[in-house]
């Protein structure tokens, strides 16, 4: 016991056999923990950072088909392919003109002055664009609706169109034609009536009394009588008019719209048949000494319908209860109307017409008139209906007036 004590209390160190016993079993836990902190666990956790991962998401192996040039070099190849097509008919344009050269008829022939096509020598129009072959007259023609216009006219007086193309087509046969003002205005020169109040009576008064007497056989000739002595005191823009329509004619016409209206139980002679005979007068009415190049005379024509004029009739009644209460003013107004609806929708040798009349001036002479016309017991009412007839044609005028040649006799006005 003694000896388990100093055991204990560490004085056993001098028993030499058993200390060295008891020394190495102690010492022998102490070296247990180089057991402990071996490295089995460090290879674990080495494979969870592994770069493997991430290398796969960044590979640039993905991008380079993307920007792959291949996909641009058929793109550029197939363009040519598809211009050249495009570019052989413009050339082939003039092969048909080739063999027809071959004709007799092109021995003589004429080229156009806009397109150079080979004409045959007679032909007036260019079968290749349709333009005058003439060149004074090509640079003037309208590329959209054909019309010749004046020289020096920048826009087309029938459609608007511009005419640059055709004058700098020919530019120097611009001033091939003489006898044209291209600076003139509709106002330049003055439209008149110079028939005289009496003879327009007599002129009236004959061709009542004959068409009477002759049953209305006569009635057509006398109507184109009558026709051409008013037509031949017109000048509109200074330009002689002339009417060049015949009985025979009318009478043909007149006998068809006779029969129409007994038809009709009269009903055509009351509507149609005055828009018939305005269109038949307007179409043999022409500007005296006028020819179109090919030495024709121009169209003329009346495109008026007969429900515009209904319209106007309509407002003509209308304002008639009006003009008591207005002192006749309202009756200038339908008056006025009526005029400038038949002249916008009339055309003389290719040129339409305008007025520009107004409803007060109208008005101010027709109180004149009348109270001359009451002041002579009736005896003015001639020479008011006269008046009426020159105030409506002083305000007639063409819109492009200088298409025609200058008149000869009368001046410009302010001259």
């Amino acid at each position: 016991m003694e000896n388990d004590q100093s055991f204990q209390n560490g004085q056993g160190v001098t028993t030499g056999q058993q200390a060295p016993q008891f020394v190495q079993p102690a010492q022998q836990p102490m070296q247990q923990p180089q057991f402990a902190p071996q490295q089995p666990v460090q290879p674990a956790q080495q494979p969870t950072p592994q770069p493997v991962y991430q290398q796969p998401v960044q590979q640039p192996v993905y991008q380079q088909p993307v920007q792959q040039p291949v996909y641009q070099q058929p793109v550029q190849q197939v363009q040519p392919v598809y211009q050249q097509p495009v570019q052989q008919p413009v050339q082939q344009q003039y092969v048909p003109a080739q063999p027809v050269a071959q004709s007799p008829r092109l021995v003589n022939g004429k080229n156009c002055a806009y397109c150079g096509t080979l004409n045959v020598a007679d032909a007036v129009y260019c079968y290749n664009c349709g333009n005058y072959i003439d060149p004074a007259y090509a640079a003037r023609t309208c590329q959209t609706c054909h019309t010749l216009n004046a020289p020096g006219v920048a826009y087309c007086v029938k459609c608007g169109s511009p005419l640059a193309a055709g004058r700098q087509a020919m530019p120097a046969q611009q001033g091939a034609v003489t006898g044209y003002n291209p600076a003139e205005t509709p106002d330049t020169y003055e439209s008149s009536y110079d028939g005289g109040a009496v003879s327009n009576f007599l002129h009236l008064l004959v061709v009542i009394l004959f068409s009477s007497i002759t049953l209305f056989l006569a009635m057509p000739a006398l109507v184109c009588w009558y026709f051409r002595w008013e037509t031949s005191h017109v000048r509109i823009n200074g330009r002689q008019l002339e009417f060049d329509g015949k009985g025979i004619q009318l009478f043909g016409k007149l006998v068809l719209w006779s029969f129409l209206t007994i038809i009709t139980i009269g009903l055509y002679g009351i509507f149609r048949m005055p828009l018939n005979l305005q269109r038949w007068r307007t179409s043999h009415t022409h500007v005296a000494g006028y020819r179109t190049p090919e030495g024709n005379k121009g169209e003329s024509k009346f495109d008026g319908s007969i429900f515009g004029l209904w319209g106007v009739n309509i407002v003509r009644v209308l304002c008639l209860p009006l003009s008591i209460i207005t002192l006749g003013y309202m009756g200038a107004v339908s008056k006025r109307y009526r005029y400038a609806w038949f002249a916008k929708r009339k055309i003389y040798d290719g040129q339409p017409m305008k007025f520009d009349g107004t409803s007060g001036q109208l008005w101010g002479k027709r109180i004149v008139w009348l109270l001359l016309t009451i002041i002579t017991i009736g005896i003015y009412t001639a020479w008011m209906m006269n008046n009426v007839k020159k105030w409506r044609y002083k305000h007639t005028k063409f819109t492009a007036p200088g298409m025609f040649p200058a008149p000869a006799i009368q001046q410009p006005l302010g001259k």
